[in-house]
């Protein structure tokens, strides 16, 4: 058997305590300028990402020994032979 619940219209937001204003909030603060700016720069990086992933150059520089992240390790027969550190076993 379970215990009786609180009559809903006197507690909480419907108790007769509760202030009656005709705002939805109070708050006055720009508060979604954050998430949109987070969610501006992700959406800018998701694009990078992807442009540079399907580009399929300019991702070794020789000059340092420097192999770009989104190539890392490269696999394919087409990477230059000095970025392949685990073999060219995939088609390019």
């Amino acid at each position: 058997m379970s215990a009786p619940t609180a009559d809903r219209k006197a507690t909480g937001v419907f108790s007769a305590g509760r202030a009656r204003i005709s705002q939805r909030t109070l708050r006055t603060d720009n508060w979604l300028k954050s998430p949109i700016l987070t969610d501006l720069g992700f959406a800018a990086f998701i694009i990078y990402a992807t442009v540079r992933a399907f580009m399929q150059n300019n991702y070794y520089v020789a000059e340092y020994g420097y192999l770009t992240p989104f190539y890392s390790p490269c696999v394919s027969t087409g990477c230059v032979p000095e970025a392949s550190h685990f073999g060219q076993f995939l088609p390019d």
